[in-house]
C-alpha cells in the first residue's frame, strides 16, 4: 500500500521547514569556506607586500637606511666645512676634523684615520665609512659583510656553469649606478667613436654599419655617441650594440675603458639552467628552490646555495654595495694583493689590440721597440716575459722617464678578468663566446667564421661584420684578440720557483721580495683554489666555454692568456696557460693603463 506523507514520517510543512534549512547551512559553510580562502589569500598578498624581497618592511628598512646615511653625511659635511674654515689655508687637517665631530657626535662615537686619498670617517653605531677628500668631497665607503660560516665541502660541487651579473659603482665609491664612469682623457689623447658616415651619426638599428671613424678633435664628433654601456637582452651571436668607450693616445694606438664595476658570479647546475636565468625565464628564488643553484663568488668569497663557504676557499674581500652582495672588482680598488693599484681608480684602459712594434706591419713583425695597439699588423712576439713587462712600462716614456701619468703597464690577470666578466656580462657579450681570431700570420684585430675556425690565412678584419664578432662587444667598439691570435703573457709569476729562472725570463718585475704590487701578482702555491684571488679569470671561472685552465708551476712559473690562434680548447677568453716565460713565435702582450 502506497503510504501517504503522514503515514512516511513527516509532515510536508516540517518537510519544507528542514530543506529550507539544510539550504541556508549549506550557504554559510560555503560563504564561510569563501570568506577564509579570501582571508588567506589577502593574508598572503599581505605578507608578501610587508616581507617580500621590495616590500613595506624592506622598503621601510632601506628608507631608514638611506635617511641614516643622510643624516651622517650631514653631520659630516658640517663637521668638514667648520675644519676647513679653521686652517689658514683652507685646508683639511685631521686634527680640526677631530675636533668638530666631537663636538658634534661626541668623542667615542666615531674613528678617524688618514689616508693617500684623504680622511676615512667610520660611525661606531652603524659602523657605516666615509672618505672625506681634500677639497672636503665626501663619499661613502665600504661596508663590512659578515664573514659567512664555514661548509664542510672542500670546494663546490659545480663551478663550470655560471652568470656573471655587473653594477657600475660611481666614482671611486661604492653606490651603484646605472651609467659608466666617464672615461679620463690625458697626456693627447682624444676620444674615438664609429658613425655610419662622416656625419657623426651612429645607426643604432645596425651597429654593424658604424666603420667610419670620428675622433674629438673632429668637428662632427658628438660627445653623445662616444659610448653607451648598454645591457644586452638576448644573445650577441650576430652582433651587440654596446658600445664600449675608446680612445687613442698620440701615438695612434687604440684604448677601450672598463669602468669601475661590482659583480657576482652564480653558479648553476646546468648549461639550460644557466642560460634560462639569462634569458629570465628563470628566477633566483626558483632557481634556489629547485636546487639549481650551486653557488655563489660574491662579497662573502666563494660559497654555496647555503651561503656556506668551503674551509678552502676564503676571501678578504667584504663589500656587498647591495642586498645581493655583489664586491667590487678588485682591479678598481687599492690593495695590490688582490689585484688592485696602491688606490682607487675609475676606471683603467687596455689596450684594443694586441700589442705590435711601432713598425711593424701586415708581413713583418718590425723591430721598433714602443709597443703600438692597431689592427691589421703583426703582434709583437719573440720576447720575453721580463722583456714584454720592461716595453709595456716604457711605452709613453720621455727623455727616459717613466711616464706617471698614464702609468702604461704590462696587463695583471685581474685586469684580464675585468675585461673578460665585463665580456661575458650583459653589457658585454652576454653569455656568447666571443669568436677566436685564427689568422696563421697573428694579424691583430682578425676573426675566423666561427668560434672555433682553424687557423687560416683567410680571415675577417677588425672592422667587418664577421669581424666584430671578435670582439667583447660583438662589435668595433670591443676589445680583440682576448681569444686566439697570439697567446698573452700576463704580469704574474709563481714565487716558489729557482730565482735563476725568474730572473732568467722575468728579469727585475719578478724578482724584487716575491710579493705583489701594483704592477704583478704574485701567486705562492701551485694549486688553483689555494691561489684564490676573486676576479683573476682562474678558479672563479676555470673551464668556462671549455676553456684550458693549466695553473702556475715550478718548472713553468709564469701564466699566460687567451690562447693560440687554434681551434683546440687552448684558446678563450678564461683561457690561461702555465708557461716558462721565454720568448716564442705565438708569445705576444698586451699593456694597461691607469690613470688617476
Amino acid at each position: 500500500m502506497r503510504k501517504t506523507k503522514r503515514q512516511a514520517g513527516i509532515s510536508t510543512r516540517h518537510k519544507i521547514f528542514v530543506i529550507a534549512k539544510s539550504k541556508t547551512a549549506g550557504i554559510t559553510l560555503i560563504a564561510l569556506v569563501v570568506t577564509i580562502v579570501i582571508l588567506l589569500i589577502l593574508a598572503g598578498i599581505s605578507i608578501g607586500i610587508l616581507t617580500g624581497e621590495n616590500g613595506l618592511i624592506k622598503q621601510s628598512q632601506n628608507a631608514k637606511t638611506q635617511t641614516e646615511i643622510a643624516e651622517e653625511k650631514e653631520v659630516l659635511d658640517t663637521a668638514t666645512v667648520k675644519a676647513i674654515a679653521k686652517d689658514r689655508y683652507g685646508n683639511l687637517q685631521k686634527e680640526n676634523l677631530d675636533n668638530e665631530l666631537n663636538k658634534s657626535v661626541g668623542e667615542g662615537k666615531y674613528t678617524s684615520k688618514e689616508t693617500s686619498e684623504g680622511i676615512e670617517v667610520t660611525f661606531t653605531n652603524s659602523n657605516r665609512g666615509y672618505l672625506v677628500d681634500s677639497d672636503g668631497n665626501i663619499e661613502a665607503l665600504r661596508n663590512p659583510e659578515p664573514t659567512p660560516e664555514d661548509s664542510s665541502l672542500a670546494e663546490l660541487s659545480q663551478m663550470k656553469y655560471g652568470v656573471i651579473e655587473v653594477d657600475f659603482l660611481n666614482k671611486k665609491g661604492y653606490e651603484v649606478t646605472t651609467t659608466a664612469n666617464e672615461p679620463i682623457l690625458k697626456d693627447g689623447m682624444k676620444a674615438v667613436y664609429w658613425a655610419k658616415d662622416a656625419s657623426g651619426e651612429i645607426d643604432t638599428e645596425n651597429p654593424a654599419n658604424n666603420t667610419y671613424e670620428i675622433t674629438s678633435d673632429d668637428g662632427n664628433f658628438k660627445k653623445e655617441n662616444w659610448y653607451n654601456y648598454t645591457a644586452q637582452s638576448s644573445s650577441t651571436e650576430n652582433g651587440g650594440s654596446s658600445r664600449w668607450a675608446n680612445a687613442m693616445t698620440i701615438d695612434g694606438s687604440y684604448y677601450v675603458w672598463i669602468p669601475r664595476y661590482s659583480y657576482r658570479i652564480v653558479y648553476f647546475d646546468t648549461e639550460d639552467h644557466e642560460n634560462e636565468y639569462r634569458a629570465g625565464t628563470l628566477t633566483e628564488d626558483d632557481a634556489l628552490k629547485n636546487g639549481y643553484i650551486t653557488g655563489y663568488s660574491d662579497a662573502r668569497g666563494i660559497v654555496d646555495s647555503d651561503g656556506k663557504r668551503p674551509t678552502s676557499v676564503s676571501s678578504t674581500t667584504a663589500i656587498s654595495v647591495n642586498d645581493k652582495k655583489l664586491r667590487t672588482h678588485p682591479v678598481f680598488d687599492g690593495n695590490v694583493d688582490e689585484g688592485g693599484w696602491d688606490s682607487k681608480l675609475t676606471g683603467i684602459w687596455v689596450m684594443k689590440y694586441e700589442a705590435s712594434r711601432n713598425d711593424a706591419t701586415a708581413s713583418s713583425g718590425g723591430s721598433g721597440t714602443i709597443p703600438k695597439s692597431v689592427p691589421e699588423v703583426q703582434s709583437w712576439m719573440n720576447s720575453t716575459v721580463g722583456e714584454m713587462f720592461a716595453y709595456a712600462r716604457d711605452a709613453y716614456n720621455r727623455n727616459g722617464e717613466l711616464n706617471i701619468i698614464l702609468n702604461s703597464h704590462l696587463i695583471k690577470n685581474s685586469e684580464w678578468g675585468a675585461i673578460a666578466y665585463l665580456a661575458e656580462s650583459k653589457y658585454g657579450r652576454n653569455g656568447t663566446e666571443i669568436t677566436i681570431n685564427n689568422n696563421n700570420s697573428y694579424l691583430t684585430g682578425n676573426a675566423g667564421d666561427t668560434i672555433t675556425a682553424s687557423p687560416s690565412s683567410i680571415t675577417n678584419a677588425y672592422n667587418t661584420e664577421l669581424g666584430m664578432r671578435a670582439s667583447t662587444t660583438g662589435n668595433i667598439y670591443g676589445i680583440y684578440d682576448m681569444s686566439g691570435g697570439a697567446t698573452e703573457y700576463i704580469a704574474a709569476y709563481y714565487n716558489g720557483t729557482t730565482i735563476n729562472e725568474l730572473i732568467n725570463n722575468g728579469g727585475t718585475f719578478a724578482c724584487k721580495d716575491g710579493r705583489s704590487d701594483k704592477y704583478s701578482t704574485v701567486y705562492n702555491g701551485t694549486t688553483i683554489e689555494n691561489n684564490y684571488i676573486s676576479g683573476d679569470a682562474t678558479y672563479e671561472t676555470s673551464n668556462w666555454n671549455l676553456d684550458y685552465a693549466g695553473f702556475v708551476r715550478l718548472e713553468y712559473p709564469f701564466l699566460n692568456n687567451g690562447g693560440e690562434n687554434s681551434q683546440t680548447t687552448l684558446s678563450g677568453i678564461f683561457c690561461f696557460n702555465f708557461i716558462n716565460g721565454r720568448g716564442a713565435i705565438g708569445l705576444s702582450f698586451r699593456t694597461c693603463m691607469a690613470i688617476k
